[in-house]
């Protein structure tokens, strides 16, 4: 009596094993196209979820290749990694980055433009605060590029630029001390315009809500450190003294929103002739956790206090009053990611490029011309 064939084992390992066993045997052969996903798992009587999952696993080994619109195929080069077969590493937990909407559409563009699956190394939850996953325990051999997203740190990135033998691109990060490609979002020129369209509303004292200067962290958020100088350079102009401008930077303790409440009471608490009038904050997440707090209060926004987030956040025009941000089409940062590293792999000049996304304002009811 015949066994089943994924009867003793687990499902999709079963399939990735006679899958294997196809191509080892020359059955299927190099360019071959596979059944559907749905025709598999017919066959097996499986749900086509679980065929998906054997798929992927022999993609992310490089025996298969999928093609966007037209199917799977059997790799040219066995084992080997595929024009397009890209690794992401990045700081967080391994469950949070698909889910996360801004690390989404960054993922969504690498897709869009690569046409393949992407390999998500991530961090296991008892990391220990490292920056990125244990590059020792990455087979660099398996892709044809990496892209670093996420990783706040310099030693990290120089030390995976030296391990890696394929090109590497770092997303939403700039990096001062290490010379290597990377896409980031206009966060300078969002802080300067900011703080900039606040002073034409007749707003002088304006706070920034953001993270500590690099001096005071082991990881910096560049993108929040460009933010915060775009709006110290606006308010060079305010004519405030330097102790002033000190006092208008609110530090948060972390890379959220936490402390954006108490920070907002802080505010409330002092003589008028002192509160900030306008404030903007390094993300929407914080400007809207300020914003309640400030309503809560009996405040009025924007008669009281103007705001200004950003991101785009979903949550944004669902406020009341809506909140002005600023946003950028971030699946732009992963285009241009799997763009670069294709000219790299096809001998393109290796000087590293910093390529720029461009942000735009939306204006929406939480600012307003200053009363006071």
């Amino acid at each position: 009596m015949g066994e089943d064939p994924i009867k003793w084992v687990t499902k999709y390992e079963q399939i990735e094993r006679m899958i294997r066993e196809r191509i080892a045997k020359g059955e299927l052969k190099p360019g071959d196209k596979l059944e559907s996903e749905e025709v598999i798992a017919g066959k097996l009587g499986v749900h086509r979820f679980t065929v998906n999952k054997a798929l992927a696993s022999l993609v992310r080994e490089g025996l298969l290749r999928r093609v966007q619109g037209r199917g799977t195929f059997v790799a040219e080069t066995n084992g080997q990694p595929q024009a397009g077969s890209v690794a992401v590493l990045y700081s967080s937990t391994t469950d949070r980055l698909p889910k996360d909407m801004f690390f989404g559409n960054i993922l969504r563009g690498l897709r869009e433009e690569s046409g393949v699956d992407v390999t998500l190394l991530g961090m296991p939850r008892s990391s220990g605060g490292l920056p990125g996953p244990p590059l020792d325990q990455i087979n660099f051999e398996r892709f044809s590029g990496l892209v670093l997203l996420e990783v706040f740190d310099e030693e990290y990135i120089a030390k995976a630029k030296k391990a890696s033998p394929v090109p590497l691109v770092v997303i939403d990060f700039d990096p001062q001390r290490v010379a290597v490609d990377h896409a980031v979002q206009d966060n300078y020129g969002a802080g300067k315009q900011a703080t900039q369209y606040l002073q034409k509303l007749g707003h002088k004292r304006i706070a920034h809500v953001g993270e500590p200067p690099a001096s005071k962290k082991q990881f910096v958020d560049s993108a929040w450190q460009e933010r915060r100088r775009g709006w110290e350079d606006a308010m060079a102009s305010s004519g405030l003294s330097a102790e002033e401008l000190d006092r208008l930077f609110l530090q948060l303790p972390g890379r959220g929103w936490p402390g954006a409440p108490e920070h907002m009471k802080a505010i409330l608490s002092l003589p008028p002739d002192r509160r900030p009038t306008g404030i903007f904050c390094a993300t929407d997440d914080i400007a809207m956790y300020m914003m309640r707090t400030a309503l809560e209060a009996g405040a009025s926004v924007p008669g009281d206090f103007s705001f200004i987030g950003f991101g785009g956040s979903e949550a944004g025009p669902l406020m009341r009053p809506s909140l002005t941000t600023f946003i950028a089409d971030v699946s732009e940062m992963g285009r241009w990611a799997f763009r670069r590293l294709k000219a790299l792999r096809e001998g393109a000049d290796p000087m590293p490029q910093r390529h720029v996304i461009p942000v735009k304002m939306i204006e929406r009811e939480s600012c307003g011309r200053n009363s006071a």
